[in-house]
């Protein structure tokens, strides 16, 4: 991203750029779980497990509500504190920064 910023050329002046962000905790996401294990996997092991947050997507179709939590609990890279920060701490963490 932070590539992008320099040579698109059309940004805004930003006081830090996109790694900056990135780095300092400032960056919340959803987990998509319809995007299933691997994807959770490649976002964590990128960014680490403390920007991803659970949301249930319900009513979209792709919801696997009323069972969500029970299905994304069954992947075997979300356990301990993980799950903590996915289901919990992530979230709280977001939403006191506003």
């Amino acid at each position: 991203m932070d590539e992008q910023v320099s040579y698109v050329g059309r940004t805004a002046k930003l006081k830090m750029l996109p790694s900056e962000h990135f780095a300092a905790g400032r960056v919340f996401a959803n987990i998509e779980a319809h995007e299933h294990e691997p994807m959770f996997e490649m976002v964590t092991g990128a960014l680490g497990d403390g920007c991803l947050m659970f949301g249930s997507d319900y009513p979209h179709f792709e919801s696997w509500f009323p069972n969500s939590i029970d299905k994304i609990l069954e992947w075997k890279s979300v356990g301990g504190g993980r799950a903590q920060k996915l289901f919990w701490e992530n979230a709280n963490r977001c939403f006191k920064q506003t």
